[in-house]
């Protein structure tokens, strides 16, 4: 299988380590390989170095937000495929990933399968925006 690297950003410790321990453990996407980062600045200074395959991205977060860390990624790394997971709802934060270049939008409290579903589809190239 192929190898994929992975990035989760969000300022909740313990919802990186929740989130890893989900996609480490299902093999059905394949040899993950997952960095963290706590904040918008902290993604983007990682990505310079290794550009990850997929992005997990909270929109709320001290430093720099996810819609603005998401857009100023996206100038700069085009073909990067990144998923917000949040625990807003709002239209206004759906819209605003949507507009950076977010490939999917989900809210936190997810089902793991449709978590994996969208996941697949995200890294063969299509979209999805859907609410819990």
């Amino acid at each position: 299988m192929k190898k994929i690297n992975a990035v989760i950003v969000d300022d909740f410790a313990i919802f990186r380590k929740s989130l890893k321990l989900v996609l480490s453990r299902y093999t059905g996407i394949g040899n993950i390989e997952i960095e963290e980062a706590s904040d918008g600045l902290e993604f983007l200074k990682l990505i310079k170095n290794k550009q990850p395959d997929i992005v997990f991205m909270d929109i709320q977060m001290p430093k720099m937000n996810g819609i603005e860390a998401t857009q100023l990624a996206i100038e700069k790394y085009p073909d990067l495929k990144i998923i917000a997971v949040s625990a807003s709802d709002d239209l206004k934060s759906v819209q605003g990933m949507e507009r950076a270049g977010a490939k999917a939008y989900l809210t936190k409290g997810f089902d793991k399968q449709i978590f994996i579903s969208i996941i697949l589809k995200v890294l063969s190239g299509n979209k999805q925006f859907i609410k819990k």
